[in-house]
């Protein structure tokens, strides 16, 4: 079984979705969504807390607003 990450941090997501970690999965309510990915290593989401792994922005911000229109197209 693979191991499953969640989280409602969207900058965090559109970070993780940025580094090629898509979520399989958007869970709760519409006030309290999170989203659901698997196998993300730990390491990534350390990186992410330390600010020590760059992104292009421009992946970045692309990452955010797919994540965006995803939440509100399974709202």
């Amino acid at each position: 079984m693979m191991a499953e990450f969640r989280s409602p941090d969207l900058q965090l997501c559109a970070y993780l979705v940025a580094r090629g970690h898509d979520p399989v999965r958007v869970e709760g309510p519409p006030d309290r969504r999170v989203f659901v990915f698997r196998d993300v290593p730990p390491k990534v989401v350390a990186e992410y807390h330390a600010d020590t792994c760059p992104v292009s922005p421009h992946r970045l911000f692309r990452s955010y607003r797919q994540l965006k229109r995803r939440l509100f197209a399974s709202a």
